[in-house]
């Protein structure tokens, strides 16, 4: 069924397509899918012709850059309930990010993690407020933290621990 709807409304598909898109992209794009005109104030930009075209690759040579922004999931993931402000410019070469905070744990407070009595695999795995709480709880997550001071010890770092003020990847090297 959505192969017939996506060839009723006239997109083709089989192809692969580089246009950088976000997630304010996709409102404009429904509601000119359903032949309506996106009202002005929408900041992002409808996807509608890059849908209908046939090109595979770069469709729309504006669309070779996204900006990012990223303030907090969790209310209380920091003390004071402090937000982790990021910003970032991403494109087919790089990422570049800035961090105005780079003080702060980016994805939440490490609770309970300090000595003492540490949240268990359980916990970890199921309350998203143990520990770390700018990243739902979850398997992974759960075993990160638990191997942390062993096998994990990399992981923990790349995921958990503090950023720099300014990082730019080279995303081919990826």
């Amino acid at each position: 069924m959505p192969l017939r709807l996506i060839f009723l409304i006239g997109i083709n598909g089989g192809r692969i397509v580089d246009d950088f898109v976000t997630l304010p992209d996709l409102a404009p794009t429904f509601l000119e899918a359903g032949g309506l005109t996106p009202p002005t104030v929408m900041t992002g930009q409808s996807l509608w012709d890059v849908l209908k075209s046939d090109q595979s690759g770069q469709v729309d040579p504006e669309r070779t850059q996204v900006y990012l922004g990223r303030e907090r999931h969790y209310i209380t993931a920091r003390a004071g309930n402090l937000p982790y402000p990021q910003r970032a410019i991403r494109t087919k070469e790089f990422l570049f990010i800035l961090n105005f905070r780079p003080e702060r744990f980016p994805v939440g407070d490490h609770y309970q993690l300090n000595g003492g009595k540490e949240p268990s695999v359980r916990n970890l795995t199921k309350s998203t407020k143990v520990t770390i709480p700018d990243e739902d709880s979850g398997p992974t997550k759960a075993w990160i933290v638990s191997n942390r001071k062993g096998e994990a010890n990399d992981f923990f770092e790349h995921a958990y621990g503090k950023r720099p003020e300014v990082e730019l990847l080279d995303v081919k090297k990826w």
